[in-house]
């Protein structure tokens, strides 16, 4: 029980510094900031994230601007970066 108990920290240390490494190296951010981007560049986007666009705003936005162009969120990209790191 004691080398199980041993083995748990050890993994625990390694998932920590890996945590570290994607943060410093801020990868994951760039990542995030760009996925987003949308949300942040645009009135709306910013007034959707903070929860102040109502369903009318929205509505009002798709009208006057069209339907926005589908973009992949680029899922699989993200996981075989999580998975790199672990």
């Amino acid at each position: 029980m004691f080398i199980a108990h041993i083995g748990a920290i050890d993994s625990l240390a390694r998932g920590l510094r890996n945590a570290v490494k994607i943060v410093e190296d801020g990868i994951l951010a760039r990542m995030l900031n760009e996925r987003y981007l949308s949300f942040t560049n645009t009135e709306i986007g910013k007034a959707m994230e903070s929860g102040q666009a109502t369903l009318e705003d929205c509505e009002e936005y798709i009208k006057k601007h069209g339907e926005p162009t589908p973009q992949s969120g680029r899922q699989e990209y993200f996981e075989a970066f999580i998975n790199r790191c672990i």
